[in-house]
């Protein structure tokens, strides 16, 4: 402990009083008040908390009563607890300001104990403004401390954590230093290469597990730029090289007020934050919704594309998953939730997934444990390749917009809305497509006056070989198989025969129909494929497309068919 230097209320500005510890055991004073000269004060008993009585008094030496003043700075007061917080031993002034200074502070927040077991805290000067951020340390459990070299720039209030052997210092004015003699000396500044509030205290802690394989560091600060508010946590993954590549982010309080906050991990991994919202919060969160969609673990699942936590499976499919961080010679366990949905096997390093048949979509979630370590993937099995897994978090909405029209006995109410509200808007299918009727002719172009849908008088395209784009345009006329052939047609005016001839196409996007029915399979969304044939007259017919927009549910992509009919012009 250092000097508490102070004054005596006649002395004016000269501080020649100090306090010191008292070496008496079986005295009622802890401390003894010490002049200029070393001589003892009479007359006065100090407690370890700094109270003071005697000769009428009776106050702390921090009030402004005090028959003594102490010098005008800010002082770091140190207690400790040994039972969790229930208890508190009596105070220690850490004295680790300079002369210069005119005050050494710490923000609000916590410390750490590295992994060499020295105790570390951030502080940064003040004089006249903000200055720059430094740490002081102790290696002997608190008794003793050191204050390390400051960082190379305007700082303020910092937050320190350990990551993969060198410490990590996270700034109010921006970017983040490292320190591979854990806060003896320090990098040059680093860009942060995420958008948050500057000018406001931060939070920043490791994670104890790994989070896709990597060392994760998680950090906490108000993301817009503009103001206090919208608080949220970043992930951040440290690389080979050092580097932090913030991969997740997760939305604290949407838009609300957010001010200086602290972040905790909880023994069972819950990430615990206190924060400055609409008044003092402490909320608790799930990793897993944090880095969501990010294998979490010590150990973890690979496939071919890096780390796995979810799979989307069809029916009667299998997906073989590398596991990573197993200890030499461990053993592994494999189970599922849901045996129904997919089983798991484990074998020379490989987790085996089997789903079952199943109607609809079932979820598993299938567990790899070994060596006291854990990691979850979860698994989706659909009957099918065409559904999309919409995953929202609380408050979040999202707007599919689909195209392929006609949602007739996709019915909503089996929907859990206690989850999540789902609404379709939008015309109905039915209501909106068209088909024209023609009147179907003879290969003679007689016509016997009876209206046919499309759909009963298509051709039948056949490429030529050898030639792009030409084909032959076969149709049934009764028994007989005819042909388009406008130059051995049996009168002006028909196009029908029944011999062939190929007819080269010419493509035609802003055309949709002609009057010889064309039966193409395509994709809606890209609108159907028109054709052109030579020299030959059109009808007009119509086939709307439909388009829908639908909330929060998505939709599978389906194919239509477009035909157009023989108009028998």
């Amino acid at each position: 402990m250092g000097k508490l230097l102070g004054r005596a209320r006649k002395d004016g500005n000269n501080y020649t009083y100090h306090l010191e510890k008292n070496d008496k055991k079986k005295s009622d004073s802890a401390y003894v008040i010490k002049d200029a000269d070393g001589k003892a004060v009479d007359g006065y008993t100090v407690d370890a908390y700094f109270n003071i009585k005697g000769s009428g008094v009776d106050t702390n030496l921090f009030e402004a009563e005090s028959p003594f003043q102490v010098w005008p700075t800010d002082y770091l007061y140190l207690t400790t607890s040994e039972d969790g917080g229930a208890t508190w031993s009596v105070p220690t002034i850490v004295n680790a300001r300079r002369e210069t200074e005119q005050s050494l502070l710490v923000g609000p927040g916590r410390g750490m104990v590295t992994s060499t077991g020295r105790i570390i805290f951030t502080a940064y000067e003040y004089t006249n403004g903000d200055k720059n951020s430094v740490a002081i340390y102790s290696d002997d459990e608190g008794k003793t401390w050191t204050r390390g070299q400051s960082v190379s720039s305007q700082s303020s209030e910092a937050v320190v954590t350990e990551a993969n052997g060198k410490l990590y210092m996270f700034t109010r004015h921006g970017g983040y230093y490292t320190s591979e003699d854990f806060g003896e000396t320090w990098s040059p500044k680093q860009e942060m290469g995420i958008n948050y509030r500057l000018y406001c205290q931060l939070t920043a802690i490791t994670y104890p597990k790994k989070i896709d394989g990597k060392t994760a560091i998680l950090f906490a600060a108000p993301s817009s730029v503009s103001d206090r508010s919208a608080g949220k946590i970043f992930v951040g993954l440290v690389q080979d090289d050092g580097k932090l590549n913030w991969k997740y982010n997760y939305s604290v309080n949407g838009s609300d007020p957010y001010g200086y906050s602290c972040l905790t991990v909880l023994p069972d991994g819950t990430v615990g934050l206190l924060y400055e919202g609409s008044g003092i919060v402490y909320e608790d969160f799930d990793i897993a919704d944090i880095a969501k969609g990010a294998a979490i673990g010590n150990i973890w699942c690979t496939d071919e594309n890096g780390p796995v936590a979810e799979v989307t499976m069809t029916s009667n499919g299998s997906k073989e998953l590398t596991v990573n961080g197993l200890k030499n010679g461990a053993e592994v366990e494999v189970s599922t939730d849901n045996d129904k949905a997919v089983t798991a096997a484990y074998a020379n390093g490989k987790v085996t997934l089997t789903s079952k048949a199943v109607t609809g979509m079932e979820r598993a979630d299938v567990t790899v444990e070994s060596a006291g370590e854990k990691t979850t993937v979860s698994v989706i099995v659909t009957d099918s390749e065409n559904y999309e897994i919409v995953d929202l978090r609380v408050g979040d909405t999202k707007t599919y917009t689909d195209k392929t029209g006609n949602y007739s006995g996709g019915a909503l109410e089996g929907l859990d809305t206690d989850i999540a509200e789902v609404t379709v808007t939008g015309e109905d299918a039915q209501a909106v497509e068209k088909r024209a009727k023609v009147q179907l002719a003879t290969s003679e172009g007689h016509f016997d006056g009876t209206e046919k849908t499309l759909d009963d008088c298509l051709f039948t395209f056949a490429a030529a070989d050898g030639q792009d784009n030409t084909y032959t345009m076969s149709a049934k006329d009764g028994d007989k198989t005819v042909y388009v052939n406008y130059r051995s047609a049996a009168s002006a005016g028909t196009v029908c025969a029944e011999t062939t001839a190929n007819i080269k196409l010419e493509e035609e996007p802003t055309i949709r129909h002609l009057n010889y029915s064309i039966r193409r399979r395509v994709i809606m969304e890209t609108g159907c494929i028109s054709i052109r044939i030579t020299r030959v007259n059109f009808i007009s017919t119509e086939i709307q497309a439909i388009m829908r927009t639908v909330v929060w549910n998505c939709t599978k992509k389906r194919e239509r068919q477009c035909g157009v009919g023989n108009s028998g012009i």
